[in-house]
């Protein structure tokens, strides 16, 4: 058990038909749960697939970056 770091998405995640980029707040691996707790530097650069970002819980770091030319980008909910 830990904290992770969101790198990048995956090949898996890049839906066409998807308009909204669910960012979850825990994820499993190998049979442990993680915590997410960053978004790291270049993570979603460049997407074109979804105009709305949900964080779904409190993220520790969002690096700059992380959503850079994200061109589809128009709204982003995030927990207060």
């Amino acid at each position: 058990p830990g904290i992770v770091s969101v790198k990048s998405l995956s090949a898996q995640g890049k839906a066409k038909t998807s308009l909204k980029l669910d960012i979850p707040g825990v994820v499993y691996y190998n049979g442990y749960k993680y915590k997410v707790g960053v978004i790291d530097r270049d993570a979603f650069k460049g997407q074109s697939y979804f105009s709305v970002v949900q964080i779904r819980y409190i993220i520790n770091r969002i690096w700059q970056s992380a959503f850079e030319n994200f061109t589809s980008l128009t709204t982003v909910y995030m927990p207060s």
